[in-house]
């Protein structure tokens, strides 16, 4: 799958942890030997200058060893720091604090598995028994975050898209039957979408390189709404939400079957589900759209321009994808 991929969040699979343990101070011996040199000196005349010399040199030498002990400089935490990712949430998102601590309301919110810079590691309130907090950075977003709920990493987090492709196989065709800003049903959070006449089970492909940031596929047959539900199921739905890294998400709802996992890396062109009717749905179809990142795994829909088709798709437009390895 990686193989793959055009842009750089392929270049990290894996969450890495990282922890620093640090030692200081004297050791017994040390002390030991301190004394044993200060008890020589209150011996007779020569003796005692021998000894003194002897104390001098090695106090000298002691002393250097405690002031390079103990003057070392612990390194930035970017150092075995970099980013830290949320824990998995589910669907809940992480508060950010101002402080840290939770004495006043978040300044926002990072979503489960999102992957952001850190600016410094502090101690702060207690959340059960650790006391670290990190400052961390999102774009405009700063603030503090528990490290109850964050886990250090060397992973980078997705980079923005260099272009969108239609969500099927390379040179598969397909009708447009409903496009953006419609009297039906999109308008207002989905006046972007689009949906795709397509059968059921038609495999679905990543439209640009991202990380699994909300799935669900557990509206199966004999369920209510997996087949022609009405508004009632409009949230029980089969979905993947893909963030890509530039503040957006594109997201593929009505699925029969998601086949991605939450977290993973996909490349553009990798099937993510297969088409369905599942949710609030007049029949077998896919519906997709580009959004902004709310923390959710339906936002706000956004203007998308695919790279392989020279228009903005109509109703009633048969499109040719060119999403090709």
């Amino acid at each position: 799958m990686l193989a793959r991929m055009k842009n750089p969040v392929a270049a990290s699979l894996a969450v890495l942890f990282a922890a620093v343990t640090w030692t200081a101070g004297c050791t017994n011996d040390d002390v030991d030997l301190v004394d044993d040199v200060a008890n020589e000196g209150e011996g007779e005349g020569e003796g005692e200058g021998e000894r003194e010399g002897e104390g001098e040199g090695e106090g000298e030498g002691e002393g250097e060893g405690e002031g390079e002990g103990e003057g070392e400089v612990e390194p930035p935490v970017q150092a075995t720091c970099p980013r830290v990712q949320v824990v998995d949430l589910g669907s809940d998102t992480l508060n950010v604090r101002r402080t840290p601590d939770r004495s006043e309301a978040p300044v926002g919110t990072l979503r489960s598995l999102q992957i952001v810079d850190v600016l410094d590691r502090v101690t702060g309130e207690s959340i059960d028994g650790d006391t670290t907090w990190y400052e961390i950075a999102s774009g405009a977003l700063t603030g503090f975050v528990s490290g109850v709920f964050v886990t250090c990493t060397t992973a980078e987090p997705p980079t923005a898209p260099d272009g969108f492709m239609l969500p099927f196989a390379c040179s598969q065709q397909v009708p447009v039957t409903q496009g953006n800003n419609s009297a039906f049903s999109h308008n207002g959070r989905s006046a972007y979408a689009f949906d795709f006449g397509v059968p059921l089970d038609t495999p679905l492909h990543a439209m640009e390189d991202g990380v699994v940031s909300h799935v669900r596929s557990d509206v199966d047959p004999g369920d209510p709404c997996y087949s022609g539900g009405g508004s009632e199921c409009i949230n029980t739905v089969n979905y993947v939400t893909l963030d890509h890294g530039d503040g957006t998400n594109t997201v593929y709802v009505h699925l029969n079957e998601a086949l991605v996992e939450l977290g993973e890396l996909v490349a553009r062109g990798d099937v993510v589900g297969l088409s369905g009717g599942t949710g609030w749905s007049t029949g077998p179809h896919t519906h997709v759209q580009r959004q902004e990142d709310c923390g959710g795994f339906y936002c706000q829909s956004i203007p998308i321009d695919f790279a392989d088709v020279d228009h903005t798709p109509q109703d009633g437009d048969v499109v040719t994808s060119g999403n090709c390895p």
